[in-house]
């Protein structure tokens, strides 16, 4: 009987410390995929070298100086550069308090975040860009842009936010999250049948 007690505390402790390592196990692996899927879902500011989704803080922005379809160019600044914005031209409404305060119809001041895909100019925006540049700076701040000295104030390319974000398939964390679902289920079948096997026959 007492060889029965000592076999089943042995049992126990068995399946707790198994217990115990399957769930640090478990926890390493999900905090592992929701750190790697946070890393690989991070969206970059916009530069002149980015050529993922990112985004811009915007707090300035000009009237449509182009048409592209059904989008609109502008320009717009954060607190540094100028860029080139696309826009769908049913979103514009939502734009309306950065282009009050930009044309001083508002002194409210507010950033404002875009997102989208960096795409490549053709000359012909480049020549509407030179062109039409200086209506949105200030007299003071005008500038005597040209094809030579283009990449001194402007990128070659522009952000396009009418494009939505490409999800990128993540094999690492696909099987990362494949590994904690079987070893998750191999933990519950520990638990709930713990006891079995531990009962004596009647």
């Amino acid at each position: 009987m007492a060889k029965k007690k000592l076999k089943l505390k042995k049992s126990i402790l068995y399946r707790f410390t198994f217990s115990i390592i399957f769930l640090i196990i478990i926890c390493i692996l999900f905090f592992s995929s929701y750190f790697i899927y946070t890393k690989s879902r991070k969206i970059a500011y916009y530069t002149s070298k980015n050529k993922d989704y990112s985004y811009l803080e915007i707090v300035e922005m000009s009237d449509s100086f182009a048409d592209i379809g059904n989008k609109e160019l502008h320009f717009v600044r954060d607190n540094k550069n100028i860029y080139v914005v696309a826009i769908s031209k049913k979103e514009i409404k939502g734009y309306q308090n950065v282009m009050n305060y930009t044309y001083g119809k508002t002194k409210e001041r507010k950033t404002m975040k875009i997102y989208g895909y960096p795409i490549s100019k053709n000359n012909q925006i480049k020549k509407l860009e030179m062109k039409y540049i200086n209506y949105f700076l200030p007299y003071e701040e005008r500038i005597n842009i040209n094809y030579h000295n283009y990449n001194q104030y402007l990128f070659d390319t522009y952000l396009d936010t009418t494009i939505n974000p490409l999800y990128q398939f993540n094999y690492i964390v696909f099987l990362l999250l494949l590994l904690f679902a079987i070893l998750l289920f191999i933990f519950i079948k520990i638990i709930v049948f713990k006891g079995s096997g531990s009962h004596e026959k009647v």
